[in-house]
């Protein structure tokens, strides 16, 4: 037996006892009360905590299923791009991703910086040799048209230093009559032509003017 408190007035009383003596309120009928109501905050408790702890599992499982997804376009899209930033951006954003597939990225990572270089360096170059190859080592990189146009640049100053027939229907014979400065070629092809048609003529007029003056002597 032990003694509590009197749920309406106080009063200690024995919690056997079936009835309060200062107020008569019963005794028993609330202890068990306050039993099965403790004991039903007790279930809602632990329900609460289950069903958030469900939801936590559900949620942290769609945003790891989400993560992996994203990965996953994010490496396929790096490794097809042919772009460095795109790259360098996924093994940014992914540090934790499997080391083939990190291994993978930076492996082409590596060698479009290589290219790069290359590009860089036979551009400086100003070498025709070396930006033929270039072209010829890869085809399909964004550099070849730029890589084409000095190449054709470069053939057009030659032929101007040189300034002859022959090195203008040279240029216009290499591309084809679609250079970058093919119209100018033909131009500057004909204007060289009949300035040698002049002084040709010029000259035989000279001879044959001589060749009179000789007759009349």
């Amino acid at each position: 037996m032990a003694l509590i408190k009197c749920p309406e007035c106080g009063h200690q009383v024995s919690d056997k006892a079936k009835t309060c003596p200062g107020c008569g309120i019963e005794i028993a009928g609330n202890i068990v009360g306050k039993k099965k109501k403790s004991h039903s905050v007790a279930i809602t408790i632990t329900i609460a905590f289950i069903i958030s702890l469900v939801v936590a599992l559900v949620g942290f499982y769609y945003i790891n299923e989400k993560n992996q997804q994203n990965e996953t376009i994010a490496f396929q899209r790096a490794i097809t791009s042919e772009e460095p930033l795109i790259m360098q951006d996924y093994l940014l954003r992914y540090p934790h991703a499997s080391r083939e597939r990190r291994d993978s990225v930076e492996k082409v990572l590596a060698r479009l910086q290589k290219i790069e270089l290359d590009w860089q360096n036979a551009y400086a170059s100003k070498s025709r040799s070396t930006l033929k190859a270039f072209i010829e080592q890869n085809p399909q990189n964004k550099h070849v048209r730029e890589a084409r146009l000095t190449i054709d640049s470069l053939d057009w100053v030659l032929a101007c230093e040189r300034n002859s027939v022959e090195s203008y229907e040279a240029y216009l014979k290499e591309y084809s009559n679609q250079g970058e400065h093919s119209d100018e070629a033909v131009m500057k092809r004909d204007e060289v032509k009949a300035l040698l048609e002049a002084e040709e003529k010029a000259l035989q007029d000279s001879i044959a003017a001589n060749s009179l003056l000789d007759v009349r002597k």
